[in-house]
């Protein structure tokens, strides 16, 4: 678990080390972007909706073939912070983005806290696939 500060800075870090976690375990760039916009709406979704503390969680579910995210609060806030003048319609976007990219999504609540969470599908990228490309040299014998 990654302890974050309830910030909106937050949100961008979480996108930058769920982009070097999944680099790290071989998952396909498409893949990479879609677990990164649903950690975004996630962590976005509980500095608006919790109070501190913030916490992300990455979980690879390999014999399923998915990735579990999940970002814990300590619990609900009593007023939404910056969400009270958005539009409507506005206000649940980040919710129909996460169910359109997840297999299952929900909220677990805790005696300490609320944990959202969400399951993505990805391929893994074959290893041959993951090594650096090396420039092919050139034969410089003359003959």
């Amino acid at each position: 678990m990654l302890l974050l500060p309830h910030r909106t800075e937050s949100a961008r870090r979480a996108r930058r080390v769920t982009r070097v976690v999944l680099r790290r375990w071989g998952l396909a760039a498409e893949d990479i972007e879609r677990a990164v916009l649903v950690v975004s709406e996630l962590v976005t979704d509980s500095l608006t909706h919790g109070i501190p503390p913030l916490a992300l969680g990455l979980h690879s579910v390999e014999s399923a073939g998915m990735i579990r995210v999940e970002v814990t609060d300590g619990g609900a806030a009593s007023r939404p912070v910056g969400g009270e003048n958005a539009d409507p319609v506005d206000r649940r976007r980040g919710a129909r983005i996460v169910a359109r990219l997840t297999v299952a999504h929900g909220t677990r609540t805790l005696p300490d806290g609320i944990t959202r969470w969400a399951y993505l599908r990805y391929a893994p990228v074959a290893p041959a696939a993951r090594r650096p490309r090396i420039p092919a040299q050139r034969d410089r014998r003359r003959s």
